[in-house]
């Protein structure tokens, strides 16, 4: 593929594993190297030393109820970092995730050409531009309004690797992220969806929603673009003050109306702060519930990664979780994503989908609306609560192929797709838990998992993006 033999030209390593394809149907073990699954903790790992900015040996172990990160720096010697808040819910999740193919030899830290992640990648993340329109005190990236040249639309495309085809690859079907930097402030944008799209793939671009007139949204649907992530803090101006620089909170709400008059599916992600603005999740779910095009909203619990100059330390899974759960009154359970990523998991063995793949760091599930109430899609499996739900499960069965195809169909309005993600923090991170992401960056020295681009590779020693 180009971007290999471009390595190739440079003199670099080049590590090829013959994962020349998306989606293609992966084992699923990091038990099965003869790991005991009931004995999680303690776990020998990689971690990063911000320092020297290498890859070092690590260790997983409870303490007070936590797990941290014990990193070995033959340099630097040893840190120990807050890994994880609440050890029983990491068991539990790592017990769900069983067997997954987390990586160990870590190329693309070492600036290898590596293309290990295709199989299991669902989501091709593309950094159209470093530049940005806006100076975020939050960003995971540290964009700023200023950057090296944009790469040319055949630069950033042939780095896609090729897809196969058929019905398989149709419910495989990956998607490419249009990413930065704020990927808007390319004129020929629309020109870049139109060649992905002309590529087999699902163009999704990823904004703060700043440039939003009519005119450039226009070009962008006739080009081929339907899915758009709205970058969302909630409802009040002073949050979004004190997190993007600028009251944009208004303004959100009018981009969102015109994209949905022009056609668009749109996804809301929400950094979530803690004490900032976990307390708009409630109406963030509500919001979402009431609107029929906005089909999806993520919440990212924060982590120090990138540019980070507000004042709080990292919000932990366990505490997005918690607060979801109080602020829907229940309705939606921690024990509830727990099963969710166990079913997900059953549906991967079966399907192969990637997207189904469990991970410990992303906690999808899907939430059914009835009027103002709503509830998690994992409890119909109770036949008890699905007789109490039978004319909405029919509902379900009924609207199954247009879920299956998400990526290309309007969804049902009464289903909407619920992501929680965690970012890893660069003295925090667990690279080989890093490595078992669903994004990965399309980069001029392969394909790099989301948090290990964001927190390694980006703008290190000898890593061009």
């Amino acid at each position: 593929m180009p971007s290999e033999t471009a390595a190739l030209a440079r003199g670099d390593r080049v590590v090829s594993h013959g994962h020349g394809r998306l989606g293609a149907r992966i084992p699923f073990g990091p038990f099965a190297s003869g790991g005991d699954p009931a004995d999680v903790l303690p776990r020998r790992t990689q971690g990063y030393c911000p320092e020297c900015r290498r890859k070092v040996p690590a260790r997983l172990v409870e303490r007070d109820g936590d797990v941290r990160l014990v990193r070995e720096c033959p340099v630097h010697g040893i840190a120990d970092t807050l890994h994880w808040v609440d050890a029983g819910l990491y068991r539990d999740l790592v017990r769900v995730v069983g067997d997954a193919p987390w990586c160990r030899s870590l190329e693309c830290v070492d600036g290898a050409y590596c293309d290990r992640c295709l199989p299991k990648t669902y989501n091709l993340m593309m950094d159209v531009t470093s530049r940005c329109n806006l100076a975020c005190p939050v960003c995971c990236t540290d964009a700023t309004g200023k950057g090296p040249p944009d790469l040319s639309i055949d630069a950033l495309v042939d780095r896609l690797p090729p897809r196969t085809g058929g019905l398989g690859d149709r419910l495989r079907r990956p998607n490419v992220v249009l990413f930065g930097g704020e990927p808007t402030v390319r004129d020929d944008l629309p020109e870049l969806v139109a060649a992905i799209v002309a590529r087999g793939y699902i163009p999704r671009l990823a904004t703060n929603g700043v440039r939003s007139d009519d005119a450039f949204l226009r070009r962008l649907r006739q080009a081929g673009l339907k899915w758009v992530i709205l970058q969302f803090d909630g409802f009040d101006e002073d949050v979004s003050t004190k997190l993007r620089g600028r009251a944009l909170a208004g303004h959100k709400q009018d981009v969102i109306r015109r994209m949905v008059d022009l056609g668009f599916k749109v996804q809301l992600g929400t950094m979530l702060v803690e004490g900032v603005n976990d307390g708009q999740i409630d109406r963030i779910v509500r919001f979402v519930g009431a609107h029929p095009r906005v089909f999806w909203f993520s919440f990212y619990p924060h982590a120090d990664q990138g540019r980070m100059l507000v004042d709080k330390d990292g919000t932990s899974m366990a505490h997005a979780l918690r607060r979801i759960q109080a602020a829907t009154g229940g309705r939606v359970r921690v024990e509830d994503f727990v099963a969710t990523s166990r079913w997900l998991g059953r549906a991967y063995r079966l399907l192969g989908m990637p997207g189904l793949r469990p991970k410990l760091s992303t906690l999808p599930m899907i939430l059914v609306f009835e009027g103002d109430d709503y509830y998690p899609l994992v409890r119909l499996l109770d036949p008890a609560f699905a007789a109490r739900h039978a004319v909405r499960a029919g509902q379900l069965l009924a609207s199954l192929p247009r879920l299956l195809l998400y990526q290309e169909e309007y969804t049902p309005p009464f289903v909407k797709f619920l992501v929680v993600e965690k970012f890893h923090a660069a003295d925090s991170i667990d690279l080989e838990d890093a490595s078992n992401c669903h994004m990965a960056f399309t980069t001029a020295r392969g394909f790099v998992p989301f948090d290990i681009h964001n927190v390694v590779t980006r703008g290190g020693p000898g890593q061009p993006a």
